[in-house]
């Protein structure tokens, strides 16, 4: 008995509007269900950097906010600070390193190690690394992280008087 193939859609328990359609066409609806999933997975790893970015941001505009709550903390909580600061760098390091390996991945398996879709990543991860110092930064940032030690040094926690004589607190990473 040969297989029956069915197109519809559903509402809740449902199926509506059932057509039937052929093997052929199932297979082709199947590999463009598989290559939007390869697109909201890609979608998903970004957004993983985002959310990690993010993260370290709030982390650290926070910490602007609270300088004289720190300036009161012992070297343990403060080492804790600076240990969590770390972290999140790191996750972010992660995170963009994992982007960038999954999409490569993602290319060669579904072109080829030779194919112009991988020579166009290869040549404008090239020029974002030759053109911007920020990516430049991030990547040499992560080996180092990756094979020397951390990041981040101790985040600098003072308290000074300004020009106007007023106390001025600064959180400098």
């Amino acid at each position: 008995m040969a297989s029956q193939y069915f197109f519809g859609t559903i509402d809740g328990s449902t199926i509506n509007n059932q057509i039937e359609i052929s093997s052929q066409e199932y297979n082709h609806c199947l590999d463009a269900l598989n290559g939007i999933s390869g697109l909201i997975e890609n979608e998903n790893l970004f957004i993983v950097v985002e959310m990690n970015y993010k993260e370290l941001q709030s982390k650290i505009y926070g910490c602007h906010s609270r300088v004289a709550e720190f300036l009161q903390q012992d070297s343990h909580q403060l080492n804790m600070l600076h240990i969590d600061i770390n972290r999140l760098v790191l996750n972010m390091l992660s995170a963009i390193r994992t982007f960038l390996d999954h999409k490569d991945t993602h290319l060669k398996r579904k072109f080829g190690k030779v194919s112009p879709a991988l020579s166009l990543f290869e040549k404008e991860k090239k020029e974002a690394f030759d053109n911007n110092f920020e990516y430049r930064f991030i990547s040499k940032l992560r080996n180092f992280s990756q094979h020397c030690g951390l990041p981040v040094e101790s985040p600098e926690i003072k308290s000074f008087q300004n020009e106007n004589f007023e106390v001025e607190n600064q959180f400098n990473v």
